[in-house]
């Protein structure tokens, strides 16, 4: 493997040879799992608050349909209406 030198490094500064292996010979092992701990969290908040906007996000459209077109229009309607929908 070539010599992994930062941008900001230069002149007879050490550096490592292997990037992936910098990070875990650094760091002290609790720092590191705690920073990937927090990561993760942060991942699951993240994908639990899109969720839940995409859950009331479907739910808003499936209403504005339901009101907008389908009780709206009357009988026998609604179903033309997500016909033309759909070729749009």
């Amino acid at each position: 493997m070539g010599v992994f030198r930062p941008a900001h490094v230069s002149g007879n500064v050490p550096v490592c040879v292997d990037p992936g292996y910098a990070m875990t010979s650094l760091l002290p092992t609790s720092l590191f799992e705690d920073v990937r701990s927090l990561i993760a969290g942060a991942r699951a908040r993240a994908a639990a608050f899109v969720n839940a906007e995409l859950t009331l996000l479907y739910w808003q459209v499936g209403r504005r349909v339901r009101e907008d077109v389908l009780l709206e229009s009357g009988p026998g309607t609604g179903s033309s209406w997500l016909r033309r929908w759909h070729e749009n």
